[in-house]
């Protein structure tokens, strides 16, 4: 801004001598036009807070943290820029890892050990079948079988009671009205340890474990209908009710972010996305969003339409749209994960990661020491 505004200046006091010597008055005026215009668009451009184009991702559906850069992929010319990323979370059993992952990726704290694939479908999960020693066919029974891999992790997981802290969304949501710095050495995550919605509250989840490996937390109606012969036995031994807040993510983006931020958005929310984009297109927001990508789940309502609506308002508002499987700008498919969430590529580095989370594996395949320590049955 100090930049653009020497040279406007600069004009000014050149134009002004000019006059001074009796000649040269029109470009003065047209001179000082510009000066003004300049400095009006700077400033509307900063909104008064920064010298430069604020960049955001939204990842509304975290998981694991398997897509939580994946803006990285999304816009790579944008890659070395520092981000503003919100990572939406519902289930009260994986926003602890991701709360690790953010303190970590603020550079606060060492890298957390995931000790269960990073993986958000059945696609993803079977990408570990063979490391630990599962057939990757049919389905169900490599389902069944990396369940039991990692039984013990799975049994493992807890909420941590203060992620549900009254205070603790709207002091998370409200970093937005805080945007960093240009001259940031680094990106800002922040978990928000909600589900997303169209209006604050709470909402009753099923967030048994095996299905937070394949998906996520689902509400009980949708989730019944997803192998129960698998999840049964968990159902019998343990209630994985929970009660999630809810937050009024469309109003947020609303009131957060402006035409000249550079905006990501990605939603992958279990059904959710019908009332979500409903509320976003009411309120105007699209204008917002500069890349969108989203998963469409047929068991909540009608994919077809939902597709032609938000592509049609998507389209007006010059918004980029990539689902599953488009190609992104590097020309690799989009696979629902980011760069740095793959399983791992040789046996070196399953050996590692198996022998660190103690998990055992059949005769003949890649087995670790033992070597777990406190994460070993």
């Amino acid at each position: 801004r100090r930049e653009g505004v020497g040279v406007a200046h600069l004009i000014f006091v050149l134009c002004r001598r000019d006059a001074r010597m009796g000649s040269g008055w029109l470009l003065c005026v047209v001179a000082l036009a510009c000066f003004v215009a300049l400095c009006t668009w700077l400033l509307q451009r900063s909104d008064g807070t920064d010298q430069c184009q604020r960049h955001v991702f939204i990842d509304m559906g975290a998981n694991w943290a398997n897509t939580l850069r994946l803006h990285e992929m999304l816009a790579p010319e944008r890659k070395g820029r520092p981000w503003e990323v919100y990572g939406f979370e519902a289930s009260p059993l994986i926003q602890p890892y991701l709360e690790e992952v953010c303190s970590w990726l603020n550079g606060h704290s060492q890298q957390p050990l995931l000790c269960l694939p990073s993986s958000g479908s059945t696609v993803h999960l079977r990408l570990y079948a063979n490391w630990v020693g599962c057939e990757e066919e049919p389905d169900e029974a490599m389902r069944e079988c990396l369940f039991k891999r990692f039984d013990h992790h799975l049994k493992a997981l807890k909420p941590e009671p203060a992620l549900n802290d009254s205070s603790v969304v709207p002091a998370r949501l409200s970093l937005a009205s805080k945007p960093l710095s240009c001259s940031a050495n680094r990106s800002r995550y922040t978990l928000v340890p909600a589900a997303v919605g169209v209006e604050n509250g709470y909402i009753e989840l099923e967030s048994l474990p095996p299905q937070l490996i394949r998906g996520g937390a689902m509400a009980p109606n949708m989730s019944k209908v997803v192998d129960d012969r698998l999840y049964n036995p968990w159902r019998q031994k343990n209630s994985y009710l929970f009660k999630s807040r809810v937050a009024d993510a469309a109003s947020w983006i609303a009131n957060s972010f402006a035409a000249n931020d550079f905006v990501v958005l990605k939603v992958d929310i279990e059904g959710a996305e019908f009332a979500l984009f409903d509320k976003l297109i009411e309120l105007g927001a699209f204008r917002l969003i500069d890349i969108l990508v989203y998963e469409c789940h047929d068991r909540a309502g009608n994919c077809n339409k939902l597709k032609s609506r938000v592509e049609h308002v998507a389209k007006k508002k010059k918004v980029v749209v990539f689902r599953e499987h488009s190609k992104l700008p590097g020309g690799a498919q989009l696979e629902g994960m980011d760069e740095y969430s793959h399983p791992p590529s040789s046996t070196k580095e399953a050996r590692k990661w198996l022998d660190e989370c103690c998990v055992s594996v059949g005769a003949g395949q890649v087995r670790g020491t033992g070597s777990g320590g406190g994460r070993c049955p």
